[in-house]
């Protein structure tokens, strides 16, 4: 019961009734206990102001253009959950905008109760001074691992180029139009997580394959983006 207690007064100050309470009263009749958790809201904390601080300029400039999507609104209650949500969404936000490395390790909270619930979320930089950095795909290659023939024992497959993107695939089995309309990623564009995921799906959704793996090799300075399925 004691430690119910705890957790409800914990709960009630992740939503922002920082002044809540929780208490918990035991009676006992015949053997049997009733008990009686006893809560007190008080007066809820809204969030007064919400703002973005970013040595970048880009990124503040990414953020600040999304604002409209955030989870984080002035009149609101203040809701931790909605705290790490928001982490995610910036996230994804900046991965979308070529940001390859970027992560919710990034983006920290400072929060001030004084007056209001004022918060200020801050974007890291990486370590030692480095920069966020944009990558741009080099290349994109789709490969298909194929079962050997029977008869040959050998996997029969062709490389070329359709749309410039390089397939390794059975001339017989797949067809690149069908491919190259469900591919989202293309060399000269920047790295997008939203775009990968789509290419992804829209893959599965052909019922083709049973396996579909998307990975990026950042090595020799290039940015590649290779797609795998069987």
């Amino acid at each position: 019961s004691e430690e119910s207690v705890k957790h409800i007064r914990l709960y009630l100050k992740s939503v922002g009734y920082f002044q809540g309470n929780a208490m918990y009263s035991v009676k006992t009749r015949r053997k049997k206990i009733k008990l009686t958790y006893h809560i007190t809201e008080n007066i809820p904390h809204y969030l007064a102001a919400i703002t973005y601080h970013t040595n970048d300029s880009i990124i503040e400039s990414i953020i600040t253009g999304d604002t409209k999507n955030s989870l984080l609104k002035t009149g609101d209650n203040y809701d931790e959950e909605k705290l790490s949500s928001e982490r995610v969404r910036i996230e994804k936000l900046i991965k979308n905008n070529g940001y390859f490395n970027f992560s919710r390790q990034y983006v920290f909270f400072e929060i001030d109760t004084s007056d209001g619930v004022k918060i200020r979320v801050l974007i890291k930089d990486p370590p030692k001074g480095q920069k966020h950095e944009v990558f741009t795909l080099d290349e994109v290659n789709f490969t298909t691992i194929e079962n050997p023939s029977e008869k040959t024992g050998q996997i029969r497959s062709d490389t070329l180029t359709y749309n410039n993107i390089h397939y390794k695939v059975s001339k017989d089995l797949f067809s690149k139009k069908i491919l190259d309309n469900k591919i989202k990623i293309y060399p000269g564009e920047k790295y997008n997580l939203y775009n990968t995921i789509q290419t992804q799906r829209q893959l599965v959704n052909l019922d083709m394959f049973k396996f579909i793996n998307i990975n990026y090799d950042t090595t020799n300075n290039r940015f590649v983006a290779n797609i795998f399925t069987r």
